[in-house]
């Protein structure tokens, strides 16, 4: 299993005046938080993302919403909330 995002999870939920909000769903790549927030996670979608952007990110272990600190030399994100799963649940459990 790849440790870098899918840029295919990657889609704007809203764009304007140069900022976008964006929906990364790493939960379907099998990816926790942990691994989301790691120095160049989000390297293969340099050339999509610009600093200032937001992303909700939807992990296996809860969800985030994280700011774009930097795109080069690599992307650096930083969370700024998270939720997380309880352990005697999972993503998508709907009890």
């Amino acid at each position: 299993m790849s440790e870098t995002c899918s840029v295919w999870n990657l889609n704007v939920l809203a764009y304007s005046s140069g900022f976008t909000l964006w929906r990364y769903d790493g939960a379907a790549v099998g990816h926790n938080l942990t691994q989301l927030g790691a120095p160049g996670y989000f390297a293969e979608c340099k050339d999509m993302l610009a600093v200032g952007d937001h992303i909700h990110i939807g992990a296996t272990d809860g969800g985030a919403l994280a700011y774009v600190v930097c795109v080069l030399p690599g992307v650096v994100v930083q969370f700024m909330g998270m939720a997380f799963v309880p352990p005697a649940h999972s993503v998508g459990d709907a009890t």
